[in-house]
């Protein structure tokens, strides 16, 4: 082979082509090799598959449909699926059956579909994971609507879900959608199978000519109301829509849940404490009591039926105006009360919503 000779004006062109090759080939090496490595540490590509990719629900009568989608772990590594979720209500996932997948499993995810009342409705669904390379997996939903019906319920929810401190007033809006005959408004109203419900009239926000003979109209419908103290914390009804005449097709109710959450909130909820890590008498813990609102309020007194648990409240600088604070203090208990001791602090507060709270402190020696 001859001496290519660098120095020469003839072969500059032959140097500058052979260097070209060598990055080249350098960069392909690397990217090879980080690929592999990846490989290596289970981070294969779309190691996380969702079967169908798009789901596609045709042109039907139904008011509403089920659905499944099956998401694999193709990978080499497990995978954590921590939430679903979706973009619209017309789209009700249920909850996974299973919070990781190992390599090779599959699971099931069923769903509850609503279809528009007329066209096509483009919503999506987002599958979270902890995977790095597939944190969020987007399944695109495609579904078609009913041909022209009227009078009828074009779209409303399936559920309407709202979450209220104790005591508090709950108010949320409805949206209905209706296809009905040119002329006086069909939708009357909402008939709900509890009486402590409020429901105000609908309210036509708009509306549009679909045809000689047919108004599709947009209605929104306010509900409210104030829970009984002695109410359970999860309050569910169903509401119905009420129309002048018989509809062309089924109406569904709509489900109605209410949760209440309490006003004041200790943590931890539950104090445990256990001497046997050889901690000293008497041992001493903080437990933090949080209010769901900005009202101000105060621990206006904490006690035990216990002669070794007491409290008292505890001053931070800075503290936030819904936070308050309790020093426990728990002394060592008489040896004849075993070696497991329960009790209750009971801690009384200014707040009129929830004028006490109850915290179990659990004792073991």
């Amino acid at each position: 082979m001859p001496k290519i000779n660098f120095h020469s004006k003839a072969n500059e062109m032959t140097r500058r082509t052979i260097m070209f090759l060598l990055v080249v080939t350098g960069i392909g090496t690397s990217a090879v090799l980080s690929w592999r490595m990846l490989a290596a540490n289970g981070q294969s590509h779309n190691a996380i598959q969702v079967i169908p990719e798009k789901l596609v629900i045709p042109e039907q009568e139904k008011l509403s449909v089920t659905s499944e989608l099956t998401i694999r772990n193709s990978g080499d590594t497990d995978i954590e699926l921590n939430d679903v979720h979706t973009t619209c209500g017309c789209t009700l996932p249920e909850p996974l059956s299973v919070a990781v997948l190992h390599p090779g499993e599959e699971t099931r995810l069923k769903l509850k579909l609503v279809p528009p009342g007329i066209g096509v409705k483009q919503t999506v669904l987002t599958i979270s994971t902890n995977s790095a390379l597939q944190p969020q997996i987007v399944v695109p939903i495609e579904m078609h609507g009913r041909p022209w019906q009227a009078p009828a319920i074009a779209q409303q929810p399936i559920e309407v879900r709202e979450t209220i401190a104790e005591g508090e007033e709950f108010r949320t809006t409805v949206a209905i959608q209706t296809h009905e005959q040119v002329g006086e408004p069909w939708l009357l109203g909402l008939d709900c199978d509890s009486t402590d419900i409020l429901i105000a009239k609908p309210e036509e926000v708009h509306s549009i000519q679909a045809s000689e003979a047919i108004v599709v109209r947009d209605y929104s419908i306010e509900i409210r109301g104030t829970p009984a103290v002695d109410s359970p914390s999860q309050i569910i009804a169903w509401l119905m829509p009420r129309t002048a005449t018989k509809p062309t097709r089924a109406i569904a109710p709509i489900r109605l849940m209410i949760e209440r959450q309490a006003i004041l909130r200790a943590y931890p909820s539950q104090l445990l404490v256990s001497h046997k890590n050889s901690e000293k008498w008497p041992i001493q813990r903080t437990i933090a009591i949080v209010a769901s609102h900005d009202e101000d309020w105060e621990i206006r007194e904490a006690s035990s039926a216990a002669a070794w648990l007491s409290a008292e409240t505890l001053t931070k600088d800075g503290e936030e105006p819904r936070v308050r604070f309790l020093k426990i203090d728990i002394r060592e208990p008489p040896d004849e009360l075993g070696t497991t001791m329960e009790q209750v602090l009971n801690v009384k507060t200014s707040c009129s919503k929830q004028p006490a709270i109850d915290i179990p402190i659990i004792v073991e020696r």
